[in-house]
């Protein structure tokens, strides 16, 4: 997160919420700083969120959300199309997955 942006990424359009914006996502918090890295974020705090429970028709889906605080401006400007930086203070219109929604109303309110 860098003042009240959010890097977000289309997801391929089959599978689960195919063709809708959400965050990054990791199986392993060790993976964390690993992806961040190849992000190109490379001074960040972590800072963890409550847990919760988004449920489907069929299985549940546990999600621990970690935010990123960018300490610096992010210098490399993301170039394509299947990523943006998403403004909670001008709210593009895309489409979102009901948890990255939550999520964007958690972190708008909180930071």
């Amino acid at each position: 997160m860098w003042q009240k942006q959010l890097l977000i990424y289309k997801r391929p359009p089959a599978g689960l919420w195919g063709g809708l914006w959400g965050f990054h996502e990791v199986d392993h918090a060790e993976q964390i700083i690993e992806r961040a890295s190849n992000l190109g974020f490379n001074e960040i705090q972590q800072q963890t969120l409550s847990p919760f429970r988004h449920t489907f028709s069929h299985f549940h889906l546990d999600i621990q959300p970690v935010v990123l605080h960018l300490k610096k401006q992010p210098v490399a400007q993301i170039m394509e199309d299947t990523q943006m930086w998403y403004d909670l203070t001008q709210p593009q219109n895309v489409g979102l997955a009901a948890p990255t929604k939550k999520l964007f109303s958690t972190i708008n309110t909180s930071f």
